[in-house]
């Protein structure tokens, strides 16, 4: 380790130059606000010089120091100049520190801290010093050389430094402390300018001018130097907003903790630009304090104030960061840690909880991740397994409505079929064509052919059910017929049962179940204009003109014995009597609790369409309706649906989508909502006949299974969830402040 020889017997004895006024600390008329608020003129002189062109060289360059090659001018102060050298015998550089004006220099303080500098020679946190040649002229010593500047260079460019880099510096600094504080060493006037960088960023102590010895006492250490040789001429050591309150007492002792404030003033700056409790006001006020005040005013102000609180507004700093700094910034000394040690564990500590939560999160991350895929796969697969389900319900559904709706359309036919047949056998018999024969010559006049004509009919013709409410009732028993008349070749009705002078002699050739067309023709269609049906024929729905019902006929012809047509024989069936025997399929179910009609849910609905206008004919809501002139269709796409459904040979349309047309009018609330429906065609008619259920209803089973499974799902993720974050919690928390 270098050692540091005395200076010169003559440079010790002769007496010092004055320092101006202004000057730094160490020398006579100190002025503690001199380096923090403003320069010194001398210094602002030098500045000045340094900025002309050609000041550097206008220095004289002094005789190389032996082993050494000067180079050029680094920087130059009152005193002296550095200049940066090449070691001969290795060409590596160094820093050669020499300087002017001998006599002016304060020898004690100079020595004091080359004699620092090789104490701490062994320190990679500390400059180290490398020569010293105080018998040269002029005198020098020999440093390492830092090309990167000092911590103030890059605050002055990069401040705010991350919280991550300021702590990593901080703890490079501590190591230094620590280094130095082990070897009997208290800095006293630790500041970012008194911080190089080494090539790595790493942090190195220099400026020990002001350090002083350190031994066993009180609170984290006192000075072993007597109280003149701690504070020579009675000067307080340090530098303004880096210096604790205690430390600007002429007479107190060098402690330890002075050196861990000024660490953490050092971090706090870093973290925030500036050093605590630096505003502008306060060094206003500063300014118009004589030089003897500054310093009361300056401890007061540290004591006083509220403590510094803008690093907790740093982006991403950490708890355990903002607690080393402000113990560190602590103005009661007994408060503060200890010594540098302990800060540097507490930053270590720090260190290590933040690699371990890293890790930890990290380590957590995959379970994570694998969880979040298996519950992300797991709703994928639930909600794919339920949907599927979803449309096998509805498929069955739609299956069994089509097969409902097919034995449905199908026991229609035989009904129709059977209806039709005796129909048919009814008009055949040659006796009612000989009847008609004789009515019509004698020109459908009251007599005795229009009387056995009328009476034979009645005979042979069924029973009718003149009551709506007795149709219904009777089906079971095969009375279904509403009416029965007979139409003469012109169109005229002549007889009908039960009568009906409104009917009777009156002419409906326009209505379909006369000609046959697929449509009602005008009400002024004149008489005998349109030939009648040729074959039996199921006509169009209409409304009665006599009871304003809407029902429907079928209609055959009766033919004399040279098969020509002369009349129509008839029989008609109200629309909503036509599915009266499915109406115990036609299920119902009251909600608890409600009455009326809205509190009635229908499970399932067989209703009758009439395929060519998409008109209703059979529905429970005819039975409810409050206007019989109420005409309900099926929507022209859903009708066109169907019967390019039928078309294709399909023997039945399917939906799931079905929404009933009679939710839109009066009476139908009951069957809004969705429907799965199924539409199949009766054979020998123009009808398709539909089995509708609530599509809800269906899919209650699906929907209850998926409601649990969603359930079941989130007790998992809550559970993983609390699981993770509890680990994550247990492994990252701050063990630090815990």
């Amino acid at each position: 380790m270098p050692t540091a020889p005395a200076p010169p017997q003559d440079a010790r004895n002769a007496p010092a130059e004055p320092r101006p006024a202004s000057g730094g600390e160490g020398y006579s008329g100190f002025d503690p606000l001199a380096e923090t608020v403003r320069p010194s003129p001398a210094d602002v002189a030098v500045t000045r010089q340094l900025s002309r062109p050609g000041a550097r060289r206008a220095e004289p360059k002094p005789a190389d120091p032996p082993g050494y090659r000067l180079r050029h001018l680094l920087g130059r102060g009152g005193f002296g100049a550095v200049w940066l050298a090449t070691e001969s015998a290795t060409g590596k550089q160094v820093a050669v520190k020499t300087f002017r004006h001998v006599r002016a220099l304060d020898w004690p303080l100079l020595t004091r801290e080359v004699e620092k500098l090789a104490a701490l020679d062994a320190s990679r946190h500390v400059v180290q010093l490398l020569g010293v040649g105080w018998e040269a002229d002029p005198p020098y010593y020999v440093m390492e050389y830092l090309p990167d500047g000092s911590l103030a260079d890059l605050l002055d460019t990069a401040a705010p430094l991350p919280p991550a880099r300021a702590a990593e510096l901080a703890e490079g600094i501590a190591a230094g402390l620590v280094h130095a504080h082990g070897s009997g060493i208290l800095h006293c006037d630790l500041k970012p300018g008194n911080v190089l960088l080494d090539r790595d960023g790493g942090p190195r102590l220099c400026d020990f001018g002001q350090a002083r010895g350190v031994g066993a006492g009180d609170g984290g250490g006192t000075a072993d130097d007597s109280a003149s040789e701690s504070r020579t001429g009675g000067r307080p050591l340090g530098t303004l907003f880096y210096m604790p309150p205690e430390q600007v007492a002429p007479d107190a002792a060098p402690d330890a903790r002075w050196d861990v404030y000024a660490l953490g003033a050092v971090l706090y700056e870093m973290l925030t630009g500036h050093p605590p409790h630096r505003t502008d006001e306060l060094s206003e006020r500063l300014k118009r304090c004589s030089p003897g005040e500054r310093l009361a005013v300056y401890a007061k102000e540290v004591k006083d104030a509220p403590r510094p609180t803008e690093h907790l507004k740093v982006r991403g700093i950490d708890a355990a960061l903002v607690r080393i700094v402000d113990r560190c910034l602590n103005p009661d000394c007994t408060q503060r840690y200890p010594n540098a040690q302990a800060v540097r564990t507490a930053l270590r500590q720090r260190s290590e909880d933040a690699a371990r939560r890293s890790r930890a999160r990290w380590a957590l991350l995959g379970p994570a991740a694998v969880a979040a895929a298996l519950l992300v796969v797991g709703t994928l697969l639930v909600g794919r397994t339920l949907e599927a389900g979803r449309g096998q319900v509805v498929e069955r559904a739609m299956e069994a409505n089509a097969l409902s709706a097919g034995l449905v359309a199908h026991s229609l036919e035989q009904v129709v079929n059977r209806q039709r047949v005796e129909l048919e056998q009814i008009a055949a018999d040659p006796r009612l064509a000989d009847l008609i024969a004789d009515a019509t010559a004698a020109g459908w006049e009251e007599g005795a052919a229009r009387s056995t004509l009328f009476s034979y009919l009645s005979l042979v013709t069924p029973a009718v059910v003149e009551e709506q409410e007795e149709q219904a009732a009777a089906t079971a028993d095969g009375a279904t017929d509403l009416s029965w008349f007979l139409q003469d070749a012109t169109g005229m009705t002549r007889w009908r049962n039960p009568p009906d002078d409104e009917v009777v002699d009156h002419s409906f050739v326009w209505r379909d179940y006369f000609h046959g067309q697929g449509k009602h023709l005008p009400p002024d269609t004149p008489v005998g204009s349109i030939p009648p049906v040729d074959r039996t024929h199921v006509s169009l729905s209409y409304r009665s003109t006599s009871t304003e019902e809407w029902k429907l006929a079928i209609t055959t012809p009766i033919r004399d014995a040279e098969g020509n047509i002369v009349a129509l024989l008839a029989r008609t069936a109200l629309l909503d009597a036509l599915l009266s025997e499915y109406d115990s399929t036609k299920r119902t179910v009251t909600h608890e609790g409600q009455a009326g009609d809205d509190a009635v849910r229908y499970t399932r609905v067989i209703a009758l369409y009439e395929r060519q206008s998409g008109r209703l004919l059979d529905h429970p809501w005819l039975a409810k309706r409050p206007d019989t002139r109420i005409v309900v269709e099926l929507p022209d796409g859903e009708r066109q649906a169907i019967d390019a459904a039928l078309a294709d040979g399909r023997g039945s349309f399917r939906t799931d989508r079905h929404l009933d047309p009679t939710a839109a009018v009066d009476g139908g609330q009951a069957f809004a909502g969705m429907w799965i429906s199924a539409f199949a065609p009766v054979g020998g008619t123009d009808w398709v006949v539909v089995v509708q259920e609530p599509r809800d209803d269906a899919l209650r089973l699906m929907e209850g299974l998926g409601e649990r499974l969603r359930l079941v799902g989130a007790f998992v993720v809550g559970g993983l969830v609390l699981t993770l974050g509890g680990l994550l919690y247990w492994f990252t928390r701050d063990r630090a402040g815990a």
